[in-house]
């Protein structure tokens, strides 16, 4: 359901990126959650996931306690920092 309980559509196939940004004079304010819940609610595909670098601990830890999972690691994007695509818990079946 999305944040007005509606239904979202069928999903796709097809895997969806969620870019999230946060305001660094904001940071701690607990505003991240609610993202990643919309996100996750808005999202019409069965496989959603994005990344944090490996130097982003707070973007990590909001991520593993609101359920997702490591996916894997690519280096090479930004120099010395690694790359962690996380995926997000969904459930196979919305209806």
């Amino acid at each position: 359901m999305n944040p007005r309980g509606e239904r979202p559509p069928e999903r796709r196939r097809m895997a969806a990126e969620a870019v999230l940004r946060m305001n660094p004079f904001r940071a701690r304010r607990s505003t991240g959650p609610g993202k990643i819940t919309y996100m996750d609610a808005a999202c019409r595909t069965a496989k959603l996931f994005t990344s944090a670098n490996l130097s982003n601990h707070r973007m990590q830890r909001l991520l593993r306690r609101a359920g997702w999972r490591a996916a894997g690691m690519v280096h090479g994007l930004d120099d010395g920092d690694p790359e962690i695509f996380y995926l997000c818990p969904r459930d196979p079946d919305p209806s």
